[in-house]
């Protein structure tokens, strides 16, 4: 999904300049990107605010609820976002490893579960 990365790096880098921010704390960031996408990308389906299941019921290995900010079903890709407003760029191993771990926890149930099916 090319098209999904260079949608993505577009808004953050042109869009979001000249968008009106709102009076909450991260400025409305997340919204806007949700709704650049769905509109840009056309996904088949896209997760409301802060529901991590996609309504498809998503669970994980460790059986933890983890909170990611927007999935999108194209066909068969599914795209994660995990997203944060900084003012700097101030984004830490930490930051990174911790997506990584949330996005490796949903990956392994639904591949483990799919190897015993």
């Amino acid at each position: 999904m090319d098209k999904v990365e260079l949608y993505s790096t577009f808004f953050v880098r042109k869009k979001w300049d000249i968008l009106k921010r709102m009076p909450i704390p991260d400025k409305g960031f997340e919204a806007s990107f949700r709704e650049y996408l769905y509109r840009e990308i056309g996904f088949d389906k896209m997760s409301d605010i802060k529901d991590i299941g996609l309504g498809l019921s998503y669970q994980t290995l460790s059986d933890v609820n983890h909170e990611l900010d927007v999935i999108g079903l194209k066909n068969r890709d599914l795209c994660i976002f995990e997203l944060k407003h900084y003012e700097v760029n101030d984004i830490t191993k930490e930051i990174v490893f911790t997506f990584l771990g949330k996005v490796m926890d949903f990956y392994f149930f639904h591949f483990t579960t799919c190897l015993s099916a």
